[in-house]
């Protein structure tokens, strides 16, 4: 099998094949044995205008592996920005979804097995190399529904009676309540350190519809 062509590939022509293979033997007859021909690409020191390719030469693998692009942290915060990430559920209590006007209501985060949440590594690859990301919720933003709003907090809430996120309603009504996650995190290329990506992304779940009821007492007599 000449190197770099592909022996016996149904979906390869034999014209690629006799192109593949003149290319291969190119840098052999011209006194470069063992090199790869490759591209070159130019543009003027300092410029930003887009490279234009002038030619080709032929280099040692060893070049060729040093000159390739290395994974930068601008690839991974890409990456990152593509992950299926889980998006944020509302739990509330009163369970059920429903509660009272002048009675606190308590919201907590939770998160669907759906998608990648905080603190669960993704693996993607870029350039041919294996990238462990991790995200983390650094931020939540609840919206409760009657234009009342908490955050940016990093509290996920809890609930009754220690939960910290809590909101009394005035008036009755069926209300959209959801919670927006910002996350970023963490990325480990091979086997290195765990390095910051530098970068966030918001993500809105669902709304959950609160129905908010008024209660009122009073007293009747008793039947005989």
């Amino acid at each position: 099998m000449t190197p770099g062509c592909a022996d016996n590939d149904p979906n390869r022509s034999s014209a690629f094949d006799i192109a593949c293979a003149n290319l291969a033997d190119f840098c052999e007859s011209a006194g470069h044995p063992g090199s790869w021909l490759v591209w070159v690409w130019s543009r003027p020191a300092g410029s930003k205008q887009p490279w234009v390719r002038s030619g080709f030469a032929c280099r040692s693998p060893q070049e060729v592996k040093a000159a390739a692009p290395g994974v930068t942290r601008a690839l991974v915060q890409r990456a990152f920005r593509e992950l299926h990430f889980a998006h944020p559920q509302v739990h509330v209590q009163p369970e059920g979804n429903v509660t009272l006007v002048n009675l606190p209501t308590y919201y907590e985060v939770r998160w669907p097995t759906a998608g990648f949440q905080p603190g669960e590594v993704a693996t993607v690859r870029l350039l041919g190399r294996t990238v462990r990301v991790r995200p983390r919720a650094v931020s939540y933003t609840y919206r409760f529904g009657d234009g009342s709003r908490l955050g940016p907090t990093s509290d996920a809430g809890g609930p009754y009676p220690t939960g910290r996120v809590r909101h009394t309603y005035e008036r009755t009504g069926d209300l959209p309540v959801s919670i927006e996650a910002t996350y970023t995190g963490d990325y480990q290329l091979g086997g290195g350190n765990w390095e910051p990506i530098d970068v966030s992304v918001p993500i809105t779940g669902d709304a959950v519809t609160v129905e908010v009821r008024q209660a009122r007492a009073r007293l009747e007599a008793a039947s005989r």
